[in-house]
């Protein structure tokens, strides 16, 4: 076996094998993780606090509108009970615009 025989169908050959990144927008780490999403928001920021990487997938690693700076804690994560604290994203595109999950377009 081959590396390239481990992503059967990646090629576009198999319609029903789907690869790549999903359509810009349509991923919500918030509602597909929607008890953890806030603490790795807050992972994310003590562990790149430059925001290096900001730029890959923004539309997919974003925490707008969640105030992480006030809402982690280094010891205990996103601080949910704190008021004021509230792990509601705010998304540029509705899911209900996108295609069925995974949210791919055959491409």
């Amino acid at each position: 076996m081959q590396d390239e025989d481990l992503c059967l169908g990646s090629d576009g050959s198999d319609p029903t094998v789907f690869s790549g990144w999903p359509d810009a927008g349509c991923w919500h780490g918030d509602k597909e993780y929607p008890h953890t999403w806030c603490d790795f928001g807050c992972a994310k920021m003590y562990l790149d606090p430059t925001n290096k990487f900001a730029d890959s997938a923004p539309d997919r690693w974003t925490w707008e509108g969640v105030d992480l700076a006030s809402c982690c804690s280094m010891d205990k994560g996103f601080l949910r009970e704190k008021a004021g604290c509230s792990c509601n994203v705010k998304h540029d595109r509705n899911v209900s615009s996108c295609p069925p999950s995974p949210y791919y377009t055959n491409r």
